[in-house]
């Protein structure tokens, strides 16, 4: 059970395999749907057409700077806000200043290809709060 418990708390870091060696399947199939389940809290994916403008949500209130990334490149800033205004770091990515204020962080991309879908990241101050998977049809 504790060699379960360390290899699921490790899941992202080794290769799962060996995890599941050491476990039972049930058990191992536990854990790993509650560590994904867990690590991934989004809704469903945000599905758009190639080239129209992609709407990913974000319902929280942030009284610091609000920022998002694309999941697996945190220090690229594509819009942020803060109490005074947004801005658009990078072309084809807002934030609407009045939405903020409201606790509404949703980024709007203006021009959904094949090179925008995947996972993005609403963070609060760095903290975590919102995980958006778009999808391109």
């Amino acid at each position: 059970m504790q060699l379960c418990y360390r290899g699921a708390a490790c899941w992202f870091g080794r290769e799962w395999r060996s995890v599941l060696q050491a476990c039972s399947s049930a058990l191992c199939v536990l854990i790993f749907l509650t560590t994904t389940l867990s690590t991934v809290s989004a809704g469903s994916p945000v599905k758009v057409n190639l080239h129209d403008s992609a709407t990913l949500p974000c319902s929280e209130r942030c009284s610091g700077l609000a920022r998002w990334t694309v999941f697996h490149k945190r220090s690229d800033t594509l819009a942020e806000c803060d109490q005074t205004s947004c801005r658009s770091v990078k072309e084809g990515y807002q934030m609407i200043h009045d939405q903020y204020l409201k606790g509404n962080l949703t980024l709007i991309i203006t021009d959904a290809d094949f090179t925008k879908r995947g996972w993005y990241t609403c963070d609060c101050d760095d903290k975590d709060i919102c995980d958006v998977h778009l999808q391109i049809e």
